[in-house]
Order: C-alpha cells, then structure tokens, then sequence
C-alpha cells in the first residue's frame, strides 16, 4: 500500500482539534528467547504499527502483514504514560514505553537516511523533539 494510501487511513479517524506532529512507522519484535523457545516460528509475534503522534494522543495502529488494513487501533494519552526512553542506534531509533499499568512496549521506528528521498514513514526529528521535550510530562 502506498504511502499516501496508509496515511489517509490512520489519519481519518483523529479528531479535527488534534494536530498531528507526526506519522512514522515502527515494529516490534520479540526478544531472541522466543527462537530459542519455537524457532523458526518466531518471526509470527512481529508486529508493524503506523504510530500518529499529535498534541494530545499517541495513536497505535496495528497495521496487518501485508499493509492492508488497520488490524487494531489503540489511543493513549500523554498521562497514561509514566515513561517514555527514546535510544538512538544506527540506523533505528528504540522507543521504550512504559504505561502507568506495568506494560512496556518495545518498539524501533527507522531513522531518515540523510541523502535519500524523503520517505514520510520514518520517524522525524520534530517527533523526537517533541516527544523528548521538557513540557512533556509524563506521569
């Protein structure tokens, strides 16, 4: 699906007084101790989100493994978070999650690369900002 496609699909739902600051894809993986557990099988728990950050929600949307269609749709508010990590890598940027109610979300959302066309699906330095900011309170 292209861009603009999955844009117009996780966009069409958030309220018109949001701003959006950003649209970026991210995935999640699970930890190498599942492929020790079931092997090759392991590479079923990834999971590919398209994450819209505005001024108010951080909207998960669970996309399906061919970028179809949206699978699940989760909104969070700033205060339903109480950490957020932001680590740089390479080439990925980490984001650690941790909600007020002892879950933890592990996902990587992949940087820009500084001389290729600009691809609106990695994650941007306004959405690192903004999410690093000190006004940013989370609980």
């Amino acid at each position: 699906m292209k861009t603009d496609k999955i844009k117009e699909l996780v966009t069409k739902d958030i309220p018109i007084e949001e701003e959006i600051i950003g649209i970026f894809r991210a995935t999640y993986s699970p930890s190498l101790y599942w492929l020790l557990i079931i092997g090759p099988m392991a590479f079923l728990g990834n999971r590919d989100y398209i994450i819209v950050i505005t001024d108010k929600h951080i909207h998960l949307n669970r996309i399906d493994f061919f970028f179809d269609d949206i699978e699940a749709k989760d909104i969070f508010n700033y205060n339903e978070i109480s950490n957020l990590t932001l680590e740089k890598n390479l080439v990925t940027q980490n984001l650690l999650i941790n909600f007020n109610n002892e879950r933890i979300l592990k996902l990587k959302a992949y940087l820009p690369k500084k001389k290729k066309k600009k691809d609106n699906l990695l994650i941007s330095n306004e959405v690192l900002d903004f999410l690093a900011s000190e006004d940013r309170h989370y609980v």
